[in-house]
C-alpha cells in the first residue's frame, strides 16, 4: 500500500500532466481553428482562380468567332 507522501506525489504529478494535457488540448483547438481557416481561404482562391480561367477561355473563343 503506497504511503501518504507516495499518494501525494502521485495527485501532484496527475494534476501536472492533467494541466499539460488540457494546454495542449487547447493549443490543437486553435491549429485546427487556423488550418480549417486557411483552408477556407484556399478554396476561395481556387475558386477565384476558376472563374477566371473561364473567362479567358471564354474571351479567346469569342475572339476566334
Amino acid at each position: 500500500m503506497p504511503s501518504e507522501v507516495e499518494l501525494q506525489h502521485l495527485r501532484k504529478e496527475l494534476e501536472r500532466v492533467a494541466g499539460e494535457l488540457q494546454a495542449q488540448v487547447k493549443k490543437n483547438q486553435r491549429i485546427s481553428l487556423l488550418n480549417q481557416r486557411q483552408e477556407e481561404r484556399i478554396q476561395e482562391q481556387e475558386e477565384r482562380l476558376r472563374k477566371k480561367f473561364f473567362q479567358a477561355e471564354d474571351g479567346i473563343r469569342d475572339n476566334r468567332s
